[in-house]
């Protein structure tokens, strides 16, 4: 469970982190936005929630931390897929896509595992 929440961090980190340092770079492989100040704030959003993930790999996993891991990593995978199909994103997205719905497949599999553990 800690290497589960320890890579997701890492992950999020990196993808979080990255609009917010080079927007340039981020933008050439994802494709140009009209709302760059959105693209920053969903970046710090993504930093913000590795971080805690991350503190709390260190410390204490709770069932609220499990339940913002999974979610994060569910909702921006149906984001991906749903704007990647409107034509609105790149279709670069659904590499994120495949990422965050393995992780969400990984927890199902931690709670199969040991469901008394994560509640």
């Amino acid at each position: 469970m800690k290497s589960l929440l320890v890579f997701q961090s890492v992950f999020y980190l990196i993808t979080g982190l990255w609009p917010v340092i080079h927007l340039k770079s981020f933008l050439k492989l994802t494709g140009s936005k009209t709302d760059k100040w959105l693209v920053v704030t969903v970046g710090w959003l993504i930093t913000i929630s590795a971080i805690v993930m991350l503190m709390a790999a260190f410390g204490s996993i709770t069932k609220e931390i499990i339940a913002l891991a999974v979610l994060d990593a569910f909702i921006l995978g149906i984001i991906d897929v749903y704007y990647v199909s409107k034509k609105v994103i790149s279709k670069v997205y659904l590499g994120d896509a495949v990422v965050e719905f393995l992780l969400v497949l990984a927890w199902g599999f931690v709670f199969i595992q040991s469901p008394q553990g994560l509640i």
